[in-house]
């Protein structure tokens, strides 16, 4: 039986929200913000536990096109961390966005600024992204892990916009 969109994105809402109040975080990780946009952020290990660990400072989404999170995600939002093909694991704000168009000169001062709070130093990262037009580089804070629970997600998509300009929760 399939589900509809909706229902998995209202069911991670009330499992976020009560993951959130029992872990007796403060209000300004979730409730104080006058708005923000919430975001579903899918990550491989060992990127997850290195953002989780607080090693990887910022997260990088790379694009041919202009998706999402490119010009949608802001300050002030929260990102939803789930492991591939798994459970919610955490949640964290966005302090700082950095939008850029890629050639080759661009990539590379990325690479010499951010390799190291990206947890990016290996080359095949960076040849990976060669082909890449834009990119979206997001400074974390207040990252919170978080008891693991499941979400119902099932497409492919590494990044949804759960909800715009939510009013605390």
């Amino acid at each position: 039986m399939a589900v509809d969109i909706r229902d998995w994105q209202a069911h991670l809402r009330r499992e976020l929200s009560a993951a959130i109040e029992t872990a007796g975080f403060p209000s300004y990780v979730w409730g104080d913000a006058p708005s923000y946009t919430l975001h579903l952020a899918v990550f491989v290990e060992p990127y997850l536990e290195w953002i989780l660990r607080g090693r990887k400072t910022i997260e990088s989404r790379f694009s041919m096109r202009r998706v999402p999170p490119y010009r949608v995600v802001a300050p002030g939002d929260l990102l939803v961390l789930k492991r591939s093909a798994g459970s919610i694991v955490g949640v964290c704000r966005v302090a700082h966005v950095e939008l850029f168009e890629l050639d080759a000169s661009i990539q590379k001062e990325i690479r010499t600024r951010y390799s190291v709070p990206l947890c990016a130093e290996n080359a095949a990262f960076w040849e990976t992204r060669s082909r890449f037009r834009y990119a979206t580089l997001m400074h974390l804070s207040d990252v919170r892990r978080l008891s693991p629970f499941a979400c119902g997600k099932q497409d492919r998509r590494g990044w949804v916009v759960l909800s715009r300009s939510v009013e605390g929760e």
